[in-house]
């Protein structure tokens, strides 16, 4: 299964309990001193996690990637990014691309993001790359599963800036 509780010890010998999605952290708690009470935050996330709301407190100095990306101002961004940054991101896309052939990531999951990959490429090529469109692609669920994506999204909202 990709997504798994995992408790393990720190540094201190505090029982942490890790949610992991693919192997990777996506968060975990404070250390406990006995591993049942690891095991009680597990069973408290789960019981309590699926229902609970959900509170957006970035404000207006933490802004998500969703809000760079409809404040970001798209006019002349070709020619902030230049050629070499261009080339760079076309790179990265295809290394995407690679990753994503060869993931474990089930046979729809993979035909989607790699068609989003290959759009994003072709893209690239174009005399105006049209940059909302290159980001909103990039930004689907099924390719920000594979990390690397997130790499080129960050890269072309700083060069944004």
């Amino acid at each position: 299964m990709t997504h798994y509780y995992e408790i393990k010890r720190n540094k201190a010998g505090e029982y942490v309990a890790y949610f992991k999605y693919n192997d990777e952290t996506i968060f975990w708690s404070e250390g406990y001193s006995s591993i049942d009470s690891a095991r009680s935050a597990i069973s408290a996330i789960k019981r309590n996690g699926p229902g609970s709301e959900i509170r957006d407190n970035a404000g207006p100095d933490e802004p998500t990637i969703d809000q760079l990306i409809d404040s970001t101002d798209w006019t002349g961004l070709g020619k902030k990014i230049g050629n070499e940054n261009a080339a760079k991101i076309r790179r990265k896309s295809e290394s995407l691309l690679n990753a994503i052939i060869q993931s474990d990531a089930d046979a729809q999951t993979k035909i989607d993001a790699c068609k989003r990959v290959e759009a994003v490429i072709v893209l690239l090529e174009a005399p105006n790359v049209p940059w909302r469109q290159v980001v909103d692609l990039l930004n689907h669920p099924s390719v920000t599963a594979f990390l690397t994506a997130l790499n080129i999204i960050q890269f072309i909202i700083g060069l944004a800036q």
